[in-house]
């Protein structure tokens, strides 16, 4: 199975929230399964769950172990979750609960261990804490995962984007790739149209993908498929990094 490193992960991280981390690493996942190769998954943390009869339902996380195709338990693939929509330490605050990161590492290492390819996804962005000293900028640089930047693909692309690239690579953290999300059908406006290439020349980040809008996508296996081979044919799958 080819992938776009020589390690055996990647981490998808967002110049923001909302901007189709998870779409993304859906995506990545299920092209590498369908190359007949074992995927894991890991979504650490996750907020804004639901409750279910079980107890919290991290939908990101539920969606990742599916399409992955992973028997991994749940309770690996997300071992931490809560129900308020708010960065991992608050909201581990407010449930009187404190999130040990040292676990998070030790699972998703036993993880990837057991994978020929494991997604990490993040949450929010690089600067979201995971507790008052810890912030998922720090959890990327302790996996040595090279990181896949998503974000919108129009308006305010540039600043959030060059802002994740500059903390990734103060912490020498091995950029994989930019995916850039449109959030809707068409083309776009000129934003859209001229954004990747400012952003490779402002970046020095070569490898710049786009991800054109496909609806339900979450709840599509075709277009999860259709994401992943069109990521395929831009050449974010079997080239190294830049």
């Amino acid at each position: 199975m080819s992938t776009t490193n020589n390690l055996n992960g990647l981490f998808i991280t967002g110049t923001d929230t909302g901007v189709g981390k998870t779409a993304v690493a859906g995506a990545i996942a299920t092209y590498l399964r369908g190359q007949g190769g074992s995927v894991g998954v890991m979504k650490p943390v996750e907020t804004g769950c639901r409750t279910g009869k079980g107890g919290l339902v991290p939908a990101d996380a539920v969606f990742l172990r599916r399409v992955s195709g992973t028997d991994d338990v749940a309770g690996a693939v997300c071992p931490y979750r809560f129900a308020e929509p708010l960065a991992p330490w608050i909201a581990a605050k407010r449930a009187g609960k404190k999130i040990n990161t040292r676990l998070i590492v030790k699972i998703c290492r036993a993880i990837a261990a057991g994978h020929d390819m494991t997604v990490v996804e993040g949450a929010g962005g690089m600067m979201v804490p995971l507790d008052e000293k810890y912030l998922f900028l720090d959890l990327a640089a302790e996996l040595g995962f090279p990181v896949v930047i998503v974000g919108r693909a129009g308006l305010g692309a540039i600043n959030h984007t060059l802002l994740t690239v500059k903390a990734a690579r103060e912490r020498n953290i091995e950029i994989s790739g930019i995916i850039l999300n449109h959030d809707r059908r068409g083309p776009g406006g000129a934003a859209e149209s001229t954004n990747p290439e400012a952003i490779r020349e402002l970046s020095g980040v070569a490898r710049v993908f786009s991800m054109q809008y496909m609806p339900g996508i979450k709840r599509s296996a075709k277009a999860l498929d259709d994401a992943g081979k069109d990521l395929a044919r831009q050449g974010f799958f079997g080239l190294t990094k830049k």
